[in-house]
């Protein structure tokens, strides 16, 4: 799958894939990779985390330590 390419390639240890909902202005999972199943995948505000940044800045983000980094709210 494509998803599992892109999480190899940039040799991440996991990697999701988000829609704007449309109608809600949220955005909603779609493909997620590698998280271990303790990720919660509730509806994400475009601005609030880092799916959110990314949604509003256009940037894409790595992040070397999610675990300690406020961005990722402890994921």
């Amino acid at each position: 799958e494509i998803m599992d390419m892109l999480v190899e390639t940039v040799g991440a240890e996991a990697g999701a894939i988000l829609l704007l909902n449309q109608k809600s202005g949220d955005l909603e999972w779609s493909v997620v990779r590698g998280f271990n199943g303790g990720l919660k995948k509730h509806p994400i505000k475009v601005g609030d985390g880092i799916a959110g940044a990314v949604a509003c800045d256009g940037e894409a983000i790595i992040m070397i330590d999610p675990q300690n980094d406020p961005l990722a709210g402890g994921i």
